[in-house]
């Protein structure tokens, strides 16, 4: 005799096996409408298998319009975020809402847009054994309710009433925000774990993203030279760069909101008499355009916190003249030339 081999598996969503990504990080919609970036989750349960279709995977902005919601087919599903009104950093400050601080200046970062999906689902746990279902002793996680983090700091703000002024999904419906429970959060539970109180709710799985609103026809490049792991911003660079046999000098390429350029803007350089070595073309397609800490070609004490880096190498090549690098944003192009 002989029998099909028995599947466990919940087709709820998962903690670990969800996430959210966008096919923009940094579209050019600060100050435009109708700008749109799809935003697709990916579902998966506790056994990575894709959850069933029509699950219900909800959405919530900081700013612009986003759908409620979503069904997912084949373990995804996609909105699309357009933007519209008013951007972070720019609103009504009677609301006590939060804004992302630039960790430098400790200015409103304008136009960073925070984006959060979640769907009711269980928690992770590791399943020692593999007999498929949580058993008392093994590893898991609890979670707290949804909020979406604004500010990107952990913690719920609250207001000057000390209720919340960050979006939060009440799944329980009793009106204040919780906290993380001791127990598993879940339906996979052998019956001891169940005796012990594990299993007794379920939980929402989340994930959270950033995009940039950057300014679209906007470019403002900062040079910088460098002297062991500190970066100095040479002022009026036309006139105070000097230029040696070799070297290497650092361009930073902003929008005027002092943020990562839209995507599709470009960087290029020229030279009449040097050897230029270096990255050139589009800016990186980054969720917020912050300078990656673990590049030490690229980052170190006097550098801005967001905006792309472009490292510019040179060596004589015959009689030198001059260096000159370029940047273009849709309509607007700035040049700096070096001699």
């Amino acid at each position: 005799t002989s029998s099909q081999p028995i599947s466990i598996t919940t087709g709820l969503a998962d903690q670990d096996s969800f996430d959210i990504s966008f096919s923009v990080f940094n579209p050019g919609a600060y100050g435009v409408n109708n700008v749109e970036v799809d935003v697709t989750a990916n579902v998966a349960d506790q056994f990575n298998n894709p959850v069933a279709d029509g699950t219900i995977v909800s959405f919530t902005a900081e700013s612009g319009q986003i759908p409620g919601y979503c069904a997912t087919s084949g373990g995804t599903c996609t909105v699309k975020w357009s933007s519209g009104g008013d951007k972070p950093g720019e609103q009504n400050s009677s609301l006590e809402r939060v804004n992302e601080l630039d960790p430098i200046t400790s200015n409103n970062i304008k136009g960073m847009t925070t984006i959060t999906a979640y769907s009711l689902g269980e928690a992770s746990f590791t399943d020692a054994n593999g007999n498929g279902v949580y058993d008392i002793g093994e590893p898991f996680a609890s979670y707290p309710e949804v909020f979406r983090d604004d500010n990107y700091n952990d913690t719920v703000d609250v207001g000057t009433s000390s209720n919340p002024v960050e979006f939060f999904e009440d799944l329980n419906a009793n009106g204040v925000y919780d906290a993380a429970p001791s127990v598993y959060q879940g339906v996979l539970c052998s019956d001891e774990a169940k005796a012990a109180g594990h299993c007794a709710s379920l939980m929402n799985v989340r994930d959270s993203g950033r995009i940039m609103q950057s300014m679209p026809d906007s470019v403002s490049l900062k040079v910088y030279t460098k002297i062991g792991s500190d970066y100095t911003e040479v002022p009026d660079p036309k006139n105070n760069l000097s230029l040696g046999a070799s070297g290497t000098f650092y361009v930073v390429f902003q929008d005027d909101n002092g943020n990562i350029p839209a995507v599709g803007s470009t960087f290029a350089t020229s030279a009449d008499g040097y050897k230029l070595y270096g990255r050139t073309g589009s800016v990186k397609k980054r969720s917020v355009g912050v300078i990656d800490p673990a590049d030490p070609d690229i980052l170190g004490n006097g550098l801005p916190s967001f905006g792309d880096v472009f490292v510019v190498s040179y060596e004589v090549d015959g009689t030198p003249v001059d260096i000159t690098v370029t940047a273009v944003s849709g309509d607007q192009t700035e040049s700096i030339t070096f001699k």
